[in-house]
């Protein structure tokens, strides 16, 4: 069953192949990539492969990122939403996480969209806690973080940088309808 949700000025919705060059346009930013620590993609097929990925998260796990859409032009926008994450820390978990076009940036998209993958997390997936990683000097990803509600709950290392764990009980979250 498709997931979607809506904010006041977007449609947060699975991620389907015609998002593709969205997608590429994104993701081959190496400043949306600075902190992330991925390859910029080069072609329409590598985006292509990393929907495809996604959509298989779907499938296995009822969950993935999500696309956000645009409701007054109908542009992705880039992704959001919650991942069963299993490959950063030593143990799986359910991990937030939110990418924005730089052409979109400090405009309150990850905020927005976060704030509705988080209500349904804990509403719909009926999770207890929701977890983020972010690089130590990542300060834009902190303070979105932390406008949601997430705390810090220690340091760790991945893919050679400092990284902050971040957690959210669904008891901290309460009921931000």
């Amino acid at each position: 069953m498709p997931i979607i949700l809506e904010t006041d000025r977007f449609i947060i919705r699975d991620i389907v192949t015609e998002d593709t060059k969205g997608l590429l346009e994104m993701e081959s930013d190496p400043e949306v990539l600075k902190y992330i620590g991925t390859p910029p993609l080069r072609s329409e097929k590598e985006a292509l492969r990393v929907i495809q990925k996604v959509q298989k998260q779907y499938r296995d796990f009822g969950t993935g990122r999500l696309a956000i859409e645009s409701k007054n032009t109908g542009e992705f926008i880039g992704w959001t939403g919650i991942k069963y994450e299993q490959e950063i820390r030593d143990f799986p978990y359910y991990d937030l996480g939110y990418r924005i076009k730089r052409k979109h940036w400090r405009k309150g998209i990850a905020t927005e969209t976060g704030l509705a993958s988080l209500k349904y997390g804990f509403k719909e997936l009926n999770l207890n806690v929701i977890h983020a990683g972010a690089r130590l000097d990542h300060r834009a990803s902190h303070h979105v973080l932390g406008k949601l509600g997430f705390r810090i709950i220690e340091e760790f290392q991945f893919d050679n940088h400092q990284n902050y764990w971040f957690g959210l009980s669904r008891e901290d979250f309460g009921d931000k309808s």
